[in-house]
């Protein structure tokens, strides 16, 4: 990751270390009209003068939160577009539990998502159970080889993993196997989501839902995402 590392910096770092400067020396990032005409990166020297903070922020808008947000936007498009009821019942719960005449803080849908909004939560849960924006990942094995146990299987008593080897699994084939979410696995329904429906999978297996991974390797800030 060294190399990789010093090609970012070498790009991003001058043009960081320009903006701190420019701020530092002028007033034209403080007046120049509000925060709706400032660059990312303009408004992030306007809070910290940091610049490997600034250079973090700004990696992880570009690679961590651009893409997958643009998926799951998509695919959430997609899926109410083929079911105009769930569509409804989503635009219904949005009007009764919100306000047109301001707008929320991160704190406040925060309390939200999981309280207030079971239709919006569910759904998005369910888009990203069938759409990963990230479908297929690449981990390496351990540095000593080791067998990995056989949850579901009855006849393999576990799976061999050679040591310092490239393994690939798919979120797309766990999150729509049947022996996890059932024989309606690859229809779209957000009820199970429920109380009393996808916990119950959580229970048998953790690593049945994991669009942002898990474990060590989980994303951090999935919300961000």
């Amino acid at each position: 990751m060294r190399t990789p590392r010093l090609i970012v910096d070498a790009y991003i770092m001058p043009i960081v270390n320009a903006t701190i400067n420019r701020k530092r020396h002028s007033d034209s990032l403080a007046d120049d009209g509000g925060d709706d005409t400032k660059t990312l990166l303009e408004y992030l020297v306007t809070l910290t003068e940091d610049p490997t903070l600034i250079r973090d922020t700004l990696v992880s808008f570009l690679l961590a939160g651009r893409d997958t947000s643009a998926s799951l936007l998509t695919f959430i498009t997609y899926v109410l577009a083929l079911y105009p009821d769930v569509y409804r019942q989503l635009r219904e719960e949005v009007i009764a539990t919100t306000s047109e005449d301001r707008l929320y803080t991160l704190e406040e849908i925060k309390e939200m998502q999981y309280s207030t909004y079971h239709q919006v939560r569910a759904t998005i849960n369910e888009t990203l159970r069938l759409f990963p924006p990230v479908p297929f990942n690449i981990r390496r094995s351990t540095a000593s080889p080791s067998v990995l146990p056989s949850i579901l299987s009855k006849t393999l008593n576990g799976f061999y993993m050679y040591p310092k080897c490239s393994v690939t699994y798919s979120l797309l084939h766990i999150h729509r196997g049947k022996d996890l979410w059932g024989d309606d696995a690859e229809e779209f329904k957000p009820e199970r989501w429920f109380a009393g429906g996808s916990q119950k999978v959580h229970v048998i297996n953790p690593f049945a839902f994991i669009p942002f991974n898990g474990g060590p390797r989980m994303v951090r800030l999935p919300g961000f995402v």
